[in-house]
């Protein structure tokens, strides 16, 4: 993951613009996906509109070069899995915002690119203890299912955390909170059985009525590999230490 300092300063003059001068503006839009319970929603967009909206705006003609404070964003790797192995992709994050003013003439979109990017020859597998470690590593934590608007804490309606140290007692042996996974006699990890394990049929999405919804929800469907190194792992029992998948990171 890499961390950035964003912050936004509102009627710099600049003499290489000199059609650009100061104006009264009153509002300032980030492109966020909405409510903050959507799972798209980015909180740290949220939090550079708030530091705009709330401790900035309204800014008079008059009052020049006035920036916020900066804000804090976070940019995760995503990790490309493969036999044997794993290595990190290029992460990234896009700020589109638009400030206004009191005329309708008064409109500024701007559009900024976050790119992170891995440290020379860092593998994901560089810290990874084992197939379970590399699968809270690379899959639980991160965005995909870690959001506060998913399994970071057990909250309703599934109960279930997949935060570190506590994603194994939550998942291996459980039966789901899902009444009709329950009833079929699925558990959310059923070592050595994949095929009776509820948490590939949600990634696979691959689901009986009554069952929910695909995760991660409302996202993007995890690359197969990912989910190849979940089934494998089941397949090998769900073994909590030792490296026991095909897919991704080997025994060192």
């Amino acid at each position: 993951m890499c961390g950035f300092h964003v912050g936004v300063c509102l009627n710099v003059t600049d003499p290489a613009l000199p059609a650009c001068g100061p104006a009264d503006l009153e509002e300032y839009a980030v492109e966020n996906e909405q409510p903050d319970t959507n799972p798209r929603h980015d909180f740290d967009f949220q939090s550079l509109e708030d530091e705009l909206v709330f401790l900035t705006l309204p800014v008079a003609a008059s009052q020049q070069n006035v920036c916020t404070a900066n804000v804090g964003m976070s940019v995760y790797l995503p990790v490309r899995f493969q036999k044997g192995g794993a290595a990190w992709r290029r992460g990234k994050k896009t700020i589109r915002a638009t400030l206004t003013g009191t005329t309708t003439a008064t409109v500024d979109q701007d559009k900024m690119k976050l790119i992170c990017l891995p440290a020379e020859d860092a593998s994901p597998c560089d810290t990874v203890t084992s197939t379970f470690d590399q699968i809270q590593q690379t899959i639980f934590t991160p965005v995909s299912c870690g959001r506060s608007t998913c399994h970071n804490t057990a909250q309703e309606p599934h109960n279930m955390s997949l935060a570190p140290g506590e994603a194994y007692a939550n998942l291996v042996g459980v039966p789901p909170t899902n009444l009709t996974a329950q009833n079929a006699g699925k558990l959310r990890v059923d070592p050595g059985n994949p095929a009776n394990s509820f948490i590939l049929d949600k990634l696979h999405g691959d689901l009986a009525i009554g069952e929910g919804d695909p995760m991660p929800l409302q996202l993007k469907r995890l690359p197969d590999n990912a989910i190849r190194v979940i089934e494998e792992w089941i397949a090998a029992g769900a073994p909590e230490t030792g490296f026991v998948a095909p897919t991704g990171c080997p025994s060192p």
